[in-house]
């Protein structure tokens, strides 16, 4: 796809991207490895089966070259050493390629994470959806 820079594939790109939703848990979201689960799903229910495989192809310049607009929700998970459960929301939007929503990320944890105890942290859950171009 976009191999030829033919604006039509560039359309049906953006289109395909508009209502993509990634879901996925991480113990550490400073090690790549670390994910725990992922979702990947779609709002178009036609988009919602190709979703997975167009996620799955990292080197799609769909991903690569294009900017979209990511409304993220990340959710940190902590529990403190009397069992207490702790959950805190931040919400933010980005315009950047996909693979730089990890670093609009980080950025964010750290600051959530500062504030809370190191032992208590167990992990974070991120939700997001592509809203635009």
């Amino acid at each position: 796809m976009l191999n030829s820079g033919n604006q039509n594939e560039v359309t049906r790109a953006r289109k395909m991207i508009k209502g993509l939703s990634l879901e996925w848990e991480d113990l550490n979201p400073f090690d790549e490895r670390s994910v725990v689960t992922t979702k990947v799903s779609h709002a178009n229910p036609m988009a919602r089966i190709l979703a997975p495989d167009l996620v799955r192809n990292k080197r799609n310049p769909v991903f690569t070259k294009m900017r979209f607009t990511w409304d993220i929700k990340i959710t940190l998970f902590f529990e403190y050493p009397n069992k207490d459960k702790y959950e805190e929301e931040v919400e933010l939007q980005a315009n950047c390629l996909l693979k730089d929503v990890n670093d609009v990320c980080l950025k964010e944890i750290q600051e959530e994470r500062k504030r809370h105890a190191d032992d208590a942290y167990r992990f974070t859950k991120f939700n997001v959806l592509c809203s635009g171009f």
